[in-house]
């Protein structure tokens, strides 16, 4: 199965300090990874994720006003999501607009770290889709 990872970087542009990010993918499939460099089950994280597929909240994350958030993901397409809309909240209050991300285009990973990263993360992805055919082709003899 063809995936393909994604970094996407959303910015508080509200005029205020929020602590939630919401975000609608407008896709199906969709797994967030790594939410500014930490991942969900890290114990440093400094985030609530709520992750169903389609859409994602990333809660207790306080980002002040002109911060941004870096979002990671995997989706089951090799083509990345092109309508993500997002909106921020302080509290549970919305501030602000829903919004759509410009372009709809992923950050480049800048850091060599999480090229590496990537493309580890690719090539298990990829060894384990093999291991899964050859698993499935050997029931049968």
């Amino acid at each position: 199965m063809a995936r393909s990872f994604k970094t996407y970087k959303f910015t508080n542009n509200t005029g205020q300090a929020v602590n939630d990010l919401h975000i609608t993918w407008g896709l199906a499939g969709i797994e967030v990874i790594v939410v500014d460099g930490k991942k969900p089950d890290d114990k440093d994280a400094e985030y609530t994720l709520t992750d169903t597929g389609g859409e994602a909240d990333i809660s207790d994350h306080d980002v002040q006003n002109n911060g941004e958030v870096r979002v990671r993901i995997k989706t089951a397409n090799r083509r990345p999501p092109q309508r993500v809309t997002y909106y921020w909240t302080k509290d549970g209050t919305r501030v602000g607009e829903v919004l759509r991300l410009a372009g709809n285009i992923p950050v480049p990973d800048e850091i060599p770290d999480e090229v590496a990263f990537r493309r580890f993360e690719e090539r298990m992805d990829f060894l384990s889709d093999r291991l899964d055919m050859l698993i499935e082709m050997n029931r049968f003899r």
